[in-house]
């Protein structure tokens, strides 16, 4: 059975330092034969409220280990983030993270990771996760196993200062001519 778990840590008035979680997990064992079926789990949560700031940054990760999984079968995950917090986020829930895609066959363990960032901040906000599981059939008295998880992390992402990113304007071409000043006196020295 899908376990669903939700952190946001309101109660003390500061962002929990993994940021706000939305992670799905289960346990799928496939006892029936034929063609690949799908399960579809899709999990969201509304009204987190921290962090709180002007850019955010959205982690989608997915796991499964698995074993006795006929070729073509697959796992995706993917993550949304909703900076308006409906009571129940209509598909396509948001703005969605890269999809992760694991291919699934014979007995293994994989994990996918993407980000997305420049992401609007909101002071009440929903995350989703979705896990779309495509399995084989069973055969004789092998059953397809399959326990996945999947992490949806919202976290604030740093912007630099603006006179940071003036010295990094003034200091990049100063390098670049100092780098061309030296290749050219080398040049002359061989000469």
């Amino acid at each position: 059975m899908p376990v669903l778990h939700r952190q946001d840590d309101v109660s003390t008035g500061a962002s929990d330092p993994d940021g706000s979680l939305l992670t799905l997990s289960g346990h799928v064992q496939r006892i029936t034969g034929g063609g690949p079926k799908t399960l579809t789990i899709t999990a969201f949560q509304t009204d987190f409220t921290l962090p709180s700031g002007s850019v955010a940054g959205l982690t989608s990760v997915t796991s499964s280990i698995f074993s006795d999984i006929p070729g073509g079968s697959t796992q995706s995950f993917q993550s949304w983030y909703n900076n308006t917090s409906p009571a129940t986020p209509p598909a396509p829930f948001g703005i969605p993270a890269p999809l992760l895609v694991l291919p699934l066959a014979g007995t293994d363990a994989l994990g996918g990771k993407a980000t997305l960032g420049g992401l609007p901040g909101s002071s009440s906000f929903s995350l989703t996760s979705q896990i779309v599981l495509t399995i084989g059939g069973a055969t004789g008295a092998t059953c397809p196993d399959v326990v996945f998880g999947g992490k949806t992390q919202l976290n604030l992402q740093a912007v630099p200062e603006p006179s940071g990113v003036l010295l990094l304007a003034i200091g990049a071409p100063t390098a670049l001519l100092v780098v061309r000043r030296v290749r050219h006196a080398r040049g002359r020295a061989v000469a």
